[in-house]
């Protein structure tokens, strides 16, 4: 299991944003709005600004925390860490500072404390289902899959029409090796969203582990069909066909392998790929 991506982290941060600027009234409107927007670069440079005025501690709690987000999605880690630490300094009441800052730890590898940050934003508010998915995967990345899915399912029953949550729970049952749980969670991820072209993607190398390399077959073409670009379901499809067409399954006439193609898929790829 690999790190996070960065389409993952806007979507979480979406949901987080209004969390952030709760009770952050600034004189100028615009700066703000531009602090809170999706544009990193423009938000960065709006929060700087706001930072540079004269803001209470509550209102520079808020522009850091933003800051910190647009500076981790543009892969600027350390600068994001080194904000997100300032914001909880100044609020250690703010539950979306810490999840964000999860996020920065976790795309470090630094999993024991992507948990700990994780588990206090859960402490703050134990309502927001993107935090218990961000938890989930440093659990998978530390490879404890049962507590990740205990987290997932908790996601699950508080959002339970979010496809990702679902691909998320069927990865982690796919590392487990319980893969028809996983393509049961994948299947559910794509009648929510039958445009979600990994969890069909994660489905077929969820089905070639079963043997059931028709149906594999089925998806990673959908999968093609929706994301052509995806080198992923090229390699599967192809070895699919490479093992359907070789010349000893001919003679043979046996089934093809059970083996699946490479399990490229990790928790960069919840649901956003961009």
């Amino acid at each position: 299991m690999q790190l996070p991506s960065i389409g993952l982290g806007l979507l979480i941060a979406a949901a987080a944003f209004a969390a952030l600027t709760s009770g952050a009234r600034a004189a100028n409107a615009g700066l703000w709005d531009t602090c809170n927007g999706k544009d990193a670069h423009a938000a960065i440079s709006a929060c700087s600004q706001i930072l540079a005025g004269k803001e209470t501690p509550e209102n520079q709690a808020v522009a850091l925390s933003n800051r910190g987000h647009a500076y981790h999605t543009i892969g600027e880690s350390d600068r994001a860490l080194a904000d997100l630490t300032r914001a909880i300094e100044l609020n250690a009441n703010r539950a979306a500072a810490f999840s964000n800052r999860s996020d920065v730890y976790y795309s470090k590898g630094d999993y024991d404390r992507a948990i700990a940050d994780a588990t206090s934003a859960i402490e703050l508010d134990p309502t927001d289902a993107y935090t218990f998915i961000r938890r989930s995967g440093a659990y998978d990345g530390k490879g404890d899959y049962d507590h990740a899915i205990t987290d997932e399912t908790r996601a699950i029953e508080l959002e339970p029409t979010v496809a990702i949550f679902f691909n998320a729970r069927g990865m982690s049952y796919a590392d487990k090796g319980e893969h028809d749980r996983a393509i049961a969670d994948f299947t559910q991820a794509i009648e929510l969203d039958p445009s979600f072209a990994y969890a069909l993607y994660r489905r077929g190398v969820a089905y070639s582990k079963t043997g059931k390399r028709d149906l594999a077959r089925v998806d990673f073409e959908k999968a093609l069909q929706l994301n052509p670009d995806d080198e992923r379901a090229k390699t599967a499809l192809a070895e699919i066909e490479r093992t359907e067409t070789s010349p000893q399954q001919k003679s043979a006439g046996a089934p093809a392998p059970s083996s699946p193609p490479p399990d490229l898929g990790d928790l960069q790829d919840l649901g956003t790929l961009d």
